[in-house]
């Protein structure tokens, strides 16, 4: 069968990453999503759009890192008594395939803070229709 040509993609498909961390957490600074990119994808700076809520508020202030192959680029910040995060980084981000988005508890770990649901609004390279035969 044919195959597309990825070297001919242009950033025009509407590309959502949605992660879920279970419960409370136990272990601050460790991976607790990941989402491992499969093709090119663009996240615009202070990602408009994307979403982080959680079930349950936390008691003080808590902010997951988010990490593109290991290095913090930003935030998931809760405040006490919100179940909407805020979202920030200062740049826009590029993913390439095999990168890993990685979402990292807190330092400072909260025990009430629970069952949080990350979604971030992005851009991918879509097929502009070249295929190989």
């Amino acid at each position: 069968g044919a195959n597309y040509d990825p070297s001919t993609t242009i950033l025009n498909l509407p590309y959502d990453i949605s992660l879920f961390i279970a419960g409370t957490q136990d272990k601050a600074s460790s991976v607790v999503g990941s989402f491992l990119a499969t093709r090119k994808i663009s996240l615009p700076q202070n990602v408009p759009g994307s979403l982080a809520k959680c079930r349950t508020a936390p008691a003080q202030n808590s902010t997951y890192a988010i990490q593109v192959n290991g290095v913090q680029k930003g935030t998931v910040a809760f405040v006490p008594g919100s179940m909407v995060g805020t979202i920030t980084w200062t740049t826009g981000l590029n993913l390439n395939a095999g990168d890993f988005f990685d979402i990292v508890t807190p330092a400072q770990l909260d025990s009430t803070l629970a069952n949080v649901t990350i979604s971030i609004v992005g851009v991918a390279a879509a097929p502009n229709g070249t295929l190989i035969p």
